[in-house]
């Protein structure tokens, strides 16, 4: 079975502190010191091939897919797939996600927006940024020389050798970061803010996850857990039996609790990602320890993602110990061909993802 590792939607990590200095290829202070887990990245064809070889060539929105062979992981893994590999006009989404923990009798709170764009020219953006109470987090990747704008002519990067390159910052800086209602946005213009031009291998190296795939799960048949159930943001118990209903809106409702083969590249980067934290509470010993991950996707007739909430329990493991932490997000897609920031100090609106209901 080949494996991708989805990328980044909302990561519920306790991040913080701050490091200097800024290196070329590859280089740099903190894809040298924090490259403690050496990531891979293959593409997962599992949920495409299972998908084709039932459907063929048949119209899908023409076929209800819940009196097929196809299980709810196949069509959740292929709406993945689709949206990733196959689709080549604008696509996007915004996340929001809540962690809550408790570590020595203190309750911590921390609030990550997450974006994803990808336009009909190819050009890509992606940006993740968290804040609690004593520290704050932003990066944002594009895949294009953002100095030079959006435009179909701007060049995508490449190193010597011709392989995919990337514009990253990061900011940890917490002052840096700023949250109103419903919102959030780093100031990348700072002055401590670290910028890289990385190529894909360095990236996946340092991460586990690849720029331009935006999930944090691996979805397919065989990733798939046992039934768990859970309580949700009302307090209310909600079962995920890997089933797949059409609700009332004609659109495929999806509920999946995930196994261990799902997350083993989003663990670890959440582990990476915290290397440069001046905070021992922030900074993690080792990979987090998941108890439940259960994801509720909602999928067009065509097969277009529509919206996603997820309920994952874990455990931070901190270099003051164990940090039990619940995390509940939501993600919205959109079609409607925006644009990219064409600058770095413009800033993703939230406000809808927020506030909404899916």
């Amino acid at each position: 079975m080949k494996k991708t590792h989805l990328i980044i939607l909302a990561f519920s990590v306790i991040i913080g502190g701050g490091i200097g200095g800024v290196g070329g290829w590859f280089l740099g202070s903190y894809f040298k010191q924090s490259a403690v887990v050496t990531g891979s990245f293959e593409k997962d064809e599992t949920a495409y091939n299972k998908f084709t070889e039932v459907m063929g060539t048949q119209d899908v929105a023409s076929v209800d897919l819940t009196s097929t062979s196809l299980t709810a992981a196949d069509v959740a893994g292929m709406a993945f797939y689709k949206f990733c590999y196959l689709d080549t006009s604008y696509r996007s989404f915004t996340s929001f996600n809540q962690a809550i923990s408790e570590t020595m009798s203190v309750k911590n709170v921390q609030n990550t927006y997450s974006a994803y764009i990808k336009t009909s020219n190819g050009k890509g953006m992606k940006e993740n940024i968290s804040k609690a109470g004593f520290v704050g987090f932003a990066e944002r990747t594009y895949n294009y020389d953002q100095a030079k704008g959006t435009g179909a002519a701007s060049p995508i990067y490449t190193t010597s050798s011709g392989a995919n390159a990337y514009d990253y910052f990061r900011l940890t800086n917490k002052a840096e970061i700023t949250e109103s209602t419903n919102t959030i946005e780093a100031d990348y213009l700072a002055t401590d803010v670290l910028k890289y031009h990385v190529s894909l291998a360095a990236y996946i190296k340092q991460f586990s996850i690849s720029p331009e795939f935006p999930f944090n799960y691996i979805v397919n048949s065989d990733t798939v857990g046992e039934t768990k159930t859970v309580k949700n943001t009302s307090g209310k118990d909600e079962v995920y039996d890997n089933s797949m209903v059409l609700n009332s809106n004609n659109q495929y409702e999806i509920k999946l609790s995930l196994g261990e083969d799902a997350i083993s590249s989003y663990k670890k980067y959440m582990f990476t990602t915290t290397a440069d934290s001046d905070s021992n509470i922030a900074k993690m010993k080792d990979v987090p320890v998941f108890d439940d991950v259960c994801v509720r996707v909602i999928v067009s007739r065509d097969l277009k993602l529509v919206g996603m909430t997820t309920i994952e329990a874990y455990n931070v493991v901190s270099m003051v110990g164990n940090v039990p932490t619940k995390a509940y997000g939501k993600i919205l897609f959109d079609y409607s061909n925006k644009d990219i920031p064409s600058n770095s100090s413009d800033p993703i609106d939230y406000s809808k993802v927020s506030t909404c209901t899916i």
